[in-house]
């Protein structure tokens, strides 16, 4: 979890992080990379949850990781140079579990062409979205 310390996503319903991921007396696991998972809840027909993929270059989590040669030989230091000043990015996608999967409630630019194209409309709108 050294560029997603942070859970991939909720339940969303009355509160932004609906509560109620782990039922009473279900532990949350402790071992990397599931630490931050926020339910252990099998899927229902109507829930609806966050997907929020995200990267972040966190300088004390990266120091840590290439600090430890277990991780840092999976890291590209010349590849982090570049980004490590960059911060962080993080795209949510709200959907709701169907009877067959689910579907996306979002609709939000995605490719690069599609971010530039938006962008490109956006300037100088006050417009937030």
């Amino acid at each position: 979890a050294v560029f997603m310390p942070h859970g991939l996503g909720h339940f969303l319903g009355i509160d932004v992080h609906d509560v109620g991921g782990y039922p009473e007396g279900v532990d949350r696991i402790d071992l990397p990379g599931l630490r931050s998972l926020r339910t252990a809840r099998t899927l229902l027909q109507g829930m609806v949850l966050t997907v929020e993929p995200g990267i972040y270059f966190i300088d004390h989590v990266l120091g840590q990781a290439l600090a430890n040669p277990a991780q840092a030989c999976f890291i590209n230091q010349e590849v982090l140079a570049r980004f490590r000043k960059f911060g962080g990015v993080r795209i949510e996608d709200d959907i709701v579990v169907t009877a067959s999967g689910m579907e996306l409630l979002t609709c939000v630019p995605r490719t690069v062409a599609e971010v530039e194209a938006f962008l490109s409309k956006a300037q100088g709108s006050t417009k937030s979205f």
